[in-house]
């Protein structure tokens, strides 16, 4: 069913309070720690709602098409939930892209070498060209293009 941008954000703002209406009766504090969380949200939501009708017209579209999410992941503080969120994965390690970065760069510097051994006034330039090649990534983007990076 397309609804305004404006009346979109009002059954946002009314979950939300439904929502904070579930944990308002609780006696445990962490739960009520989402009461206050959903009616913070709610009355932020509505307030932007009236935000885009009465000063944003331009922007009060018909929405054809939506979704929302609701997460009570808990950050003392927040008003979520009861557990933190999950951190993020490690970085991945892979040998073999870092080998070919490091013999891209090394050879990227002997051939410079060699430039500068038959025509040593291009110093500036191999400088210049080298500073680049670090600065772009170009590494990388080398050892992708080999397929030993991702």
């Amino acid at each position: 069913m397309p609804v305004m941008l404006s009346e979109q954000y009002v059954i946002l703002a009314e979950t939300s309070e439904e929502m904070a209406k579930l944990y308002k009766s609780s006696e445990d504090q962490e739960l009520m720690e989402f009461y206050y969380g959903y009616t913070d949200m709610g009355e932020g939501i509505r307030s932007l709602s009236e935000l885009v009708k009465e000063q944003l017209l331009e922007y009060d579209w018909q929405i054809l098409e939506s979704f929302a999410v609701l997460v009570d992941a808990h950050t003392p503080g927040n008003g979520g939930g009861s557990l933190p969120p999950p951190p993020p994965p490690p970085p991945k390690l892979d040998i073999g892209c870092l080998l070919c970065e490091i013999a891209v760069g090394a050879g990227s510097i002997i051939l410079c070498v060699f430039v500068l051994w038959w025509i040593p006034g291009a110093y500036d330039f191999c400088v210049y060209v080298l500073a680049l090649f670090l600065q772009t990534g170009s590494t990388h983007i080398v050892c992708q293009i080999l397929g030993y990076c991702e």
